[in-house]
């Protein structure tokens, strides 16, 4: 067992949270068909494979206990917490871009939280409520005792643990971040578990399931062309994942944040106040509980959570309500189901859950059966947009046994035949399975992860630094012949006299071939060079070094034209100018017309030169036969004083006529202006700045492209 590992799926739930555990050996993981589960009693438990409700409270000793132990004694409990589970950006205000990408700086990759003096905002009472919770909950937990040993029985012999934990699959990289340094700061970011090295992983649930289902097999006998659709109705949000048998991941991905069955929970002990405290009595029996111990309504939800379980899981569809000393209140299925249809969640949710305004305008007065109809609604008509066809559908998580919620997606699949539906055996457990397997199939893809971060980090580098010298050639070759024509222009209309002055004539040219100018005069044509490039040169070259890494991680369906991600138009930056345009290049090309403007002054006075009779003291006089001596004999400097001296004479219009077409553009071309742009094209500086964009933006493409192949590894 020395080439061991276990893997710890930790599902913590908003309404249940249960671990799953699988040893595999690292060198043969591969070779696993389906994978087999230990089924362990959660702490406050004896069975095993049952979840523990994401309940916790402190007894009259300060020493935290779970769901069994506070249904014994719930009157003597204190600090009861339940539905603590958060979105953590909710509990942010004022979350703008800027401020997300500075809690983005902060959180990633953090191992501890970080001092109120760095991040005020993560610092304020409910973060801090929702930080003790997941901690205190999750440090109970994996520290309670005769779990612990449970755990130490079945590592044993096992050289390191990995700790999955999944959250849902809408929230964004910021939310996952913040989740994870949270989960850093508890027992299971420490380092170590049970004298064994750990580390910590976190996953979308969505993914989590996916590995499941291919794992048990229940995507399989779909028609060709189908997906199988897997919904998971947890206590706070609403998971879908839809996926096919030859989908290297999932073709679709989506949720809702809020609209889990605790808003059904809280609606039910809105009812059973209502109906208690009718009886003026006990409405101040009740005042009196709650003042003595504040939390006491919580011990309240979970008996309601209670209930709606035992009326959703048994024949009789009724159960009993006791809290505390009252005389107990019977629900019925009936009247559960009404409440259902009529009563409005957003005013519950944002009473008690921290609901945003925006999300609660948009629920507006509608039940939570209206809701969850017109949230598969919308999920239908969006994978039929996407071209996704639902064959079968898979029900999990616990709330998925409330008949309402097969009753909705029949009504919105309505194509689908009733042996369609496909109800998961254990539904408590899809998620902490799954998030087991997280573990092995990351691990699987570990070493292809490393080749393709060699790849873009040493060979596409030095990929497009070798070629960006054919890449200038063909954008100075064309960019030249283009200006050569623009400089021409403007020199015909100093012939017709519209500039008065060689400096008018060159602040024109200045103008003409200014970056911002060129970019608008290159449009397209630029796009096609560098996406022609990309492709044809660069994409082709990379391709062989992706081709490699496949074959050595036993993925060959992949040709090298597949993995030519450059190949295909806009891979890269919308506006090729983005990439080109670089500001080093852009001070270069700067340089390069201030040179093209002064060589094109020297031109046509070395032209007008030689035009029989006229001499240059005839033009200027003598100070400009000094200055014309020293140009002729070559004297440092001489160009410049030329150039500086000339530039406002204003020479006759029949004289200026006297310049040759022929002679002006033979002398343009002596200029070269293709090797100026070329070499402030390839100057250290530009060229480094120009590979650096190049590669991030072409990066981007290579690892989504791999990101797909990664999946072909992992589902394996």
């Amino acid at each position: 067992m020395a080439g061991t590992k276990a893997y710890i799926g930790y599902d913590l739930g908003d309404g249940e949270t249960i671990t799953d555990i699988v040893v595999t050996d690292v060198d043969i993981q591969n070779q696993m068909v389906r994978t087999e589960f230990m089924d362990m009693p959660m702490p406050d438990s004896n069975v095993p494979g049952r979840a523990l409700p994401t309940i916790f409270a402190r007894d009259e000793a300060g020493r935290i206990i779970f769901y069994n132990s506070i249904l014994v004694s719930s009157e003597e409990t204190r600090d009861i917490r339940i539905n603590f589970k958060r979105r953590p950006t909710d509990l942010i205000e004022g979350l703008d871009e800027n401020t997300r990408l500075k809690l983005l700086r902060i959180f990633s990759d953090a191992k501890q939280w970080p001092d109120a003096s760095v991040c005020p905002e993560c610092s304020t009472e409910k973060m801090n409520e929702l930080r003790y919770c997941v901690v205190t909950f999750t440090n109970a937990i994996f520290s309670e005792e005769s779990y612990r040993q449970r755990i130490r029985g079945a590592v044993s012999g096992c050289k390191e643990i990995v700790f999955c934990v999944g959250h849902p699959t809408r929230w964004d990289d910021l939310d996952a971040a913040i989740y994870k340094t949270i989960l850093q700061t508890s027992i299971l970011g420490e380092g170590s578990y049970e004298g064994l090295p750990s580390t910590l992983v976190l996953s979308e649930e969505s993914r989590a399931a996916f590995l499941y289902v291919r794992d048990q097999g229940k995507n399989d006998r779909l028609a060709k062309g189908s997906s199988a659709l897997l919904i998971d109705v947890g206590s706070s949000t609403i998971d879908i994942t839809a996926m096919s048998p030859e989908s290297r991941n999932h073709q679709y991905n989506s949720g809702n944040n809020y609209l889990g069955a605790r808003g059904i929970d809280l609606i039910i002990r809105d009812w059973y106040l209502d109906q208690l405290l009718k009886d003026r009595e006990n409405l101040a029996v009740y005042q009196e509980l709650v003042c003595a111990n504040p939390t006491l309504d919580k011990t309240l939800t979970m008996f309601c959570r209670g209930a709606k379980e035992q009326i959703y899981s048994y024949k009789t569809g009724k159960a009993n309500i006791f809290f505390g000393n009252f005389r107990p209140l019977r629900l019925d299925k009936e009247t559960l189901d009404q409440m259902l249809c009529t009563v409005p969640v957003a005013d519950v949710l944002r009473k008690n859950m921290d609901l945003p305004a925006a999300v609660a305008e948009q629920m507006g007065q509608k039940s939570w059966k209206d809701l969850f109809l017109d949230f598969m609604s919308e999920q239908r008509q969006a994978m039929r947009d996407e071209g996704i066809q639902v064959g079968r559908i898979i029900l999990t998580g616990s709330a998925s046994k409330m008949p309402v919620v097969s009753e909705v997606i029949k009504s919105v699949f309505t194509d689908l035949p009733e042996s369609a539906l496909f109800f998961d055996m254990d539904p408590s457990r899809t998620i902490s399975k799954g998030l087991a397997l997280v573990g092995p199939s990351n691990d699987k893809s570990v070493s292809f992860q490393l080749d393709v971060a060699h790849v873009l980090q040493e060979e596409v580098p030095e990929i497009v630094r070798r070629n960006l010298n054919s890449l200038a050639s063909e954008l100075s070759s064309w960019l030249g012949g283009e200006m050569e024509e623009m400089v021409f222009k403007h020199v015909k209309k100093w012939q017709a006299g519209d500039y008065a002055t060689f400096n008018d004539m060159t602040l024109a040219i200045e103008r003409a071939c200014s970056p911002e100018q060129i970019e608008s005069m290159m449009g397209d044509r630029m796009e096609q060079i560098l996406l022609s490039w990309c492709g044809e040169v660069i994409g082709k070259d990379v391709a062989v070094s992706l081709k490699k890494i496949c074959d050595k991680n036993g993925v060959t369906e992949f040709a090298i034209e597949d993995l030519n991600t450059a190949a295909v138009r806009d891979s890269l930056l919308v506006r090729s100018a983005d990439i080109v345009m670089s500001p080093a290049i852009r001070k270069g090309l700067n340089k390069v017309v201030n040179k093209i403007c002064n060589r094109v002054i020297i031109i046509l006075i070395v032209v007008l030169c030689w035009v029989p009779v006229i001499s240059w003291a005839m033009l200027f006089g003598g100070a400009g036969t000094m200055i014309w001596n020293a140009f002729k004999n070559n004297e440092e400097g001489s160009e410049a004083q030329l150039v500086t001296f000339v530039k406002d004479k204003e020479i006759p219009k029949p004289l200026r006529k006297l310049c040759q077409e022929n002679v002006i553009k033979r002398e343009i071309k002596k200029a070269d202006i293709p090797g100026n742009y070329k070499e402030a094209f390839l100057e250290e500086r530009s060229q480094e700045a120009l590979t650096s964009d190049i590669v991030t933006s072409f990066s981007v493409q290579v690892q989504k492209k791999m990101d797909d192949i990664k999946y072909v590894i992992e589902s394996r």
